[in-house]
């Protein structure tokens, strides 16, 4: 099985989790098709998959990354009913306490605009991914892959 992970990266932590999330998927025979929404998507990203995991940044005072905005706009009124869903969102306290991952909250909007099922609790990393790498992202991958296995025939 093979699910897309679509993101932009402004400063490398949303690439860093996904690169640690890649080798958790990977013990389990799962691989991801790594999409830097800001470089290139291909036309029938959305329809071509049955699962789909975003990914994203939060800047300022609970604003989406740029190159994902667009990629959000572009991708409205996309039918997403037959899709479960998955959403990671990044963000630092120290710059908004209040909004600080706002990125997954206007994620899963978008998600249920569409009629996407969100199958698992969106992971919302506050503060530098790093130190949270084997302990929260390991833990959501791993619900993540068991949510897989109980709805998805192989």
């Amino acid at each position: 099985m093979s699910i897309p992970y679509l993101y932009s990266s402004g400063w490398g932590n949303t690439r860093l989790v996904w690169e640690y999330i890649a080798t958790v998927f990977t013990k389990h025979w799962i691989s991801l098709d790594f999409i830097d929404v800001a470089v290139s998507l291909p036309e029938n990203i959305l329809s071509d998959y049955n699962q789909l995991i975003f990914a994203a940044p939060t800047y300022d005072h609970g604003v989406l990354h740029e190159p994902f905005y667009r990629f959000l706009q572009a991708h409205k009124n996309r039918d997403l009913s037959n899709h479960g869903c998955a959403v990671i969102g990044l963000g630092d306290a120290k710059y908004d306490a209040q909004y600080n991952v706002e990125s997954a909250s206007l994620i899963e909007t978008y998600i249920q605009e569409q009629k996407g099922t969100l199958i698992t609790p969106s992971l919302r990393i506050n503060k530098h991914p790093l130190g949270q790498l084997e302990t929260l992202v390991n833990q959501r991958a791993s619900t993540y892959i068991d949510t897989l296995d109980q709805t998805t025939s192989w």
